[in-house]
């Protein structure tokens, strides 16, 4: 199994100093204009590095919802 790469620090530090802002109670980012009834789901691919099978990949989605907003 390959060993994982360390991130390279500006990106550690971002994640950290985020999580932390957030766990503070702010809110880093937001949707400026969310219209009722409507569903925005973000997606993001990427290769994985993990497998020599070039088909292999990771996916994330968000689907942020009126019913979870901290207002």
């Amino acid at each position: 199994m390959p060993l994982r790469r360390l991130e390279d620090p500006a990106t550690v530090a971002w994640k950290l100093g985020t999580g932390a802002y957030y766990k503070g109670g702010g809110r880093p980012w937001q949707l400026a204009h969310v219209r009722p009834g409507v569903c925005y789901v973000g997606l993001v691919y990427k290769r994985s590095d993990l497998s020599a099978d070039l088909r292999h990949a990771c996916c994330a989605a968000q689907s942020p919802s009126h019913a979870s907003r901290h207002d």
